[in-house]
């Protein structure tokens, strides 16, 4: 009885110890896949890395790009006034500019006042005023 006790005491060893190495390659399997997963999340998880950071380039892009387009829109808009009196002025041709400065001129109005008047540089004005005087010798000088 001893015998049969002592070989149903080793076949229970035996079938817990085939158990136990059952579950521990189950397990060793189980971790292995969970590793394997574990890698193509990190994998997945550096290419979202990589399109977040394109796209926060991009983004940074856009945005300068929207700086830079809302200060040429200002631009644009600070300059409309001075383009219009600049269409205005050159609409008059040139003969009547200088007829304008020349009667500007003889009434007394100086160089400074003369550019205020047309909007232009005060250079070109006394240019202009320069001219009015040569090519009409009876043009006070300007102060």
């Amino acid at each position: 009885m001893t015998t049969d006790l002592n070989f149903y005491l080793a076949l229970l060893a035996l079938l817990l110890c085939s158990i136990a190495t059952w579950r521990s390659i189950f397990f060793h399997s189980k971790v292995e896949h969970q590793k394997r997963l574990l890698q193509e999340s990190d994998k997945i998880l550096a290419e979202y890395k990589k399109k977040i950071c394109d796209l926060e380039a991009k983004g940074k892009q856009f945005s300068e790009f929207q700086e830079s387009l809302q200060q040429a829109e200002i631009t644009t808009r600070l300059q409309k006034p001075r383009l219009s009196t600049q269409q205005v002025n050159s609409s008059t041709n040139p003969p009547e500019r200088y007829k304008y400065i020349r009667s500007l001129a003889a009434g007394g109005m100086s160089s400074k006042e003369i550019a205020s008047v047309l909007s232009i540089s005060i250079h070109e004005a006394d240019q202009l005023v320069a001219l009015a005087r040569i090519a009409h010798p009876e043009c006070p000088p300007s102060s």
